[in-house]
């Protein structure tokens, strides 16, 4: 297992070393440069940004990467739009079921402490865990899917065996009861999967290139549906379009009633003050989008004039940007907030 440890220092940089059992290191830094506007309201955010066609998600075989949320027992809550696509008729039956059912049988009892391991400590950059992970077609298959696999000709370069590949999961809490994950495959096909300036379809600079409005209000349906509202917004999920003004496509939890702050809107102004550059300009070694993390530390202000520190993590992602805030009150023992954010660049969603 490896942590993205990070002291609490603004602007620190981290490097993600290999796995095997790695530790997870101080995330890199972010830029608070240029300030955008942004117009945030509760819930889910459509109006922005039309749809774009189903066929803008990438087949089988031309990504690396999934997100999804889980619950605190590391059950899916929601898949995103990619991995939805190529699980078929299978995407709703992987609700429910728990990530570590996926785990080869010789590691589900490890990979069980390390990730539990990392929950409790609650951590707010996460960490990173190398196991062997059942292939898409094994998923599909142990779902109920009978017929053939989808066909790609380079699958068996990046498994194991028939059923197994190895991946990195990383996870760190996303919000009260919610905690975000990805599952990125190891293998690379090519050296040229590295460059993060000529992608390849087996890059390992992963991201979602496109989340339409059904996946947005579907994840936030199932958040209300499956997820119990805190009664404070101390931690805050939300998930960004990566564009200039960084408009604010979900969050959650919901606001509390109207009036009443800090709100989404609080949270999502703290964008504005931020740039995030590329490895070139945040000097970070990260190898992966996934395990790439920018920290910021703020200030809040609020309506009747308190203000709170807020820590923030962010994660480009392709078009989505998540964004993790952790915030410090004015108490002499702060009570500690955290905010995870996901942002998106214009063609892909940062998580």
């Amino acid at each position: 297992m490896s942590f993205l440890d990070s002291p609490y220092e603004p602007l620190a940089q981290t490097d993600f070393a290999q796995l095997s059992r790695l530790s997870m290191n101080a995330l890199p830094a972010i830029d608070t440069t240029n300030r955008n506007s942004m117009h945030p309201t509760n819930g889910t955010h459509p109006s922005h940004h039309p749809d774009r066609p189903a066929s803008a998600l990438p087949k089988v075989g031309e990504t690396r990467c999934y997100w999804s949320l889980l619950s605190p027992d590391l059950r899916f809550l929601y898949i995103d739009p990619v991995l939805a696509s190529h699980l078929a008729e299978e995407a709703e039956a992987l609700i429910g079921k728990s990530l570590l059912s996926y785990v080869h049988p010789d590691e589900q009892a490890s990979a069980e402490h390390d990730l539990g391991s990392v929950l409790e400590s609650r951590t707010l950059h996460g960490s990173v865990t190398r196991v062997r992970y059942s292939r898409l077609s094994r998923v599909r298959r142990l779902l109920g899917y009978q017929g053939p696999p989808e066909p790609w000709v380079d699958a068996a370069k990046i498994a194991v065996d028939a059923n197994y590949m190895a991946v990195d999961i990383v996870i760190n809490w996303a919000a009260d009861g919610l905690v975000l994950c990805f599952i990125h495959a190891v293998v690379d096909l090519h050296e040229r999967d590295n460059d993060e300036d000529n992608k390849t379809d087996w890059t390992n600079w992963c991201g979602t290139p496109h989340m339409s409005v059904d996946q947005v209000q579907l994840l936030y349906s199932q958040l209300v549906d499956k997820v119990a509202q805190p009664p404070s917004m101390g931690r805050v999920f939300q998930i960004l379009l990566n564009h200039a003004d960084k408009p604010l496509w979900m969050s959650w939890p919901p606001d509390p009633p109207q009036g009443q702050e800090p709100s989404s809107k609080n949270f999502a102004r703290l964008a504005e003050d931020v740039q995030i550059g590329g490895s070139a300009a945040s000097g970070t070694d990260a190898k992966t989008s996934c395990t790439r993390r920018y920290k910021a530390l703020q200030t809040m202000r609020l309506q009747d004039d308190s203000s709170q520190e807020v820590e923030s993590i962010f994660i480009p992602y392709g078009q989505l940007a998540p964004i993790d805030h952790f915030s410090l009150t004015r108490l002499t023992e702060p009570h500690i907030c955290r905010f995870h954010r996901l942002c998106m660049p214009p063609r892909e969603f940062l998580l």
